[in-house]
């Protein structure tokens, strides 16, 4: 397909950047935007911001890159190559355009579904690029925030006994904490949900691959067989979670964020457990079905629990 499920913002912020004002192309300012940013450091930090929403892929790709090439291009004006620090502090952040999908039902699904992966994408996050976002002041995971979660779940049932269930869905949002990874509160601000797990970046390919592994929950929320969260601790039961996590994420939408390859199997499997019991706690799904192959399984990751995931793994280009 050509275009996303939903129109897609995005906000990159990179610090030391080699030059300021940043020079921009008058025929391309339309794209981004560009503004300081308090959480950043020094005197040439910046965070870009896209102008406008867009849904067509090639339109992404190209804004994209255009950000990419123009941000380390402009280098090779100096005699020494300097590119833009991403440092612990910088972060990609993608808003999912949620207006026109404004239901409890969706909403809850895939809030459900983004809790269940956000283990794992810490977890990868923090091997592939050597920074921890989890321990981030501004990207609050579900751990350390568990009891607004499950406060915005429980408004959000009510929500439907209201005459008017869209104003109170968006009220309901207005009270939600700001900085958590996945920020519920820009729905009221923006219409749009908000992930804040991504470390800093401004490979083109590599932010590509991060929109494109969101934008397929909002796919897999919209297909029948998915679209209940409360199936899903039985069908992982049933099918494990490697197979499960195959099922959603092509070999296209892995190709530049590769769980397999920079995870091992038992910590893919260790985050998914974490993930399926956050699911569980916030909305209080089944439990997943015991078997021997399950309590060895979980004897394993017991074992894994008591070692630090090793920050070792190189960054690819």
């Amino acid at each position: 397909m050509d275009k996303y499920p939903c129109e897609v913002g995005i906000e990159i912020e990179l610090e030391e950047l080699p030059y300021w004002p940043i020079i921009w192309p008058k025929n391309r300012e339309h794209i981004w935007e560009i503004k300081k940013d308090g959480s950043l450091r020094g005197d040439t930090c910046a965070e870009f911001v896209l102008k406008t929403p867009l849904i067509n892929k090639k339109d992404i790709f190209y804004a994209l890159r255009l950000l990419e090439n123009h941000v380390t291009l402009a280098t090779s004006l100096f005699s020494k190559r300097i590119l833009p620090l991403c440092s612990e502090r910088t972060s990609v952040h993608i808003h999912l355009d949620m207006s026109k999908r404004l239901g409890i039902d969706f909403i809850r699904n895939l809030l459900g579904y983004s809790i269940l992966m956000e283990s794992l994408w810490f977890a990868f996050f923090k091997k592939f690029y050597n920074v921890d976002r989890s321990q981030n002041h501004f990207c609050i995971s579900f751990k350390d925030c568990g009891e607004q979660y499950k406060e915005f779940a429980n408004n959000l049932m009510k929500a439907s006994s209201q005459p008017s269930v869209r104003t109170a869905i968006i009220r309901i949002f207005k009270t939600f904490p700001r900085y958590t990874a996945i920020n519920a509160q820009s729905l009221y601000k923006f219409g749009s949900l908000e992930y804040r797990h991504h470390p800093g970046e401004f490979k083109a390919k590599h932010i590509f691959a991060w929109i494109n592994t969101l934008t397929r929950l909002v796919d897999i929320c919209s297909q029948d067989e998915y679209q209940n969260i409360e199936n899903v601790p039985i069908y992982i039961s049933q099918q494990g979670y490697i197979p499960f996590l195959n099922k959603i994420y092509s070999q296209e939408e892995t190709k530049y964020l590769p769980f397999f390859s920079v995870l091992s199997k038992d910590e893919i499997e260790f985050c998914m457990e974490e993930g399926v019991s956050n699911s569980q706690e916030l909305f209080e799904l089944p439990n997943i079905q015991k078997s021997s192959e399950a309590i060895h399984k979980q004897y394993m990751h017991m074992k894994f629990k008591n070692r630090k995931i090793s920050s070792n793994h190189r960054k690819p280009d």
